[in-house]
């Protein structure tokens, strides 16, 4: 089975990032941070920003990725799905989000995924 993967262009992976962080936010917001016993809101946000890292971790899509029908493949394979440890280092890089933006419209390619070996393809 012959597939033919191209690169899923710059407005479709915004566009993704922005229903993924949208969606986490909502739900960080409205069900985790009110209802906090404890008030260490500090810690469960730093573990809740952890856990966002993970988001393409089901077969290199969350959210926003699957709804668009894109998802994360090896540069080198893009009919493989990257191993856990490279969704999560290439998302790691979201806390420098600045650079990423600037990185993905100027290279038309995150420096997450440039560090990771991935990069972004449509997927049928």
């Amino acid at each position: 089975m012959d597939k033919d993967f191209s690169k899923a262009d710059i407005g479709v992976r915004i566009l993704a990032f922005m229903i993924d962080f949208g969606t986490f936010s909502m739900i960080l917001v409205a069900g985790i941070i009110p209802r906090n016993p404890f008030g260490h809101e500090l810690v469960i946000i730093i573990i809740a920003l952890l856990i966002f890292c993970m988001r393409d971790s089901f077969g290199g899509a969350g959210l926003g990725k699957r709804l668009l029908k894109v998802a994360v493949r090896c540069v080198d394979k893009p009919d493989l799905t990257p191993s856990l440890f490279k969704l999560f280092y290439r998302n790691i890089f979201i806390f420098v989000w600045p650079i990423e933006v600037l990185s993905l419209l100027w290279y038309e390619r995150k420096m997450g995924d440039t560090y990771a070996g991935t990069d972004v393809y449509r997927i049928s």
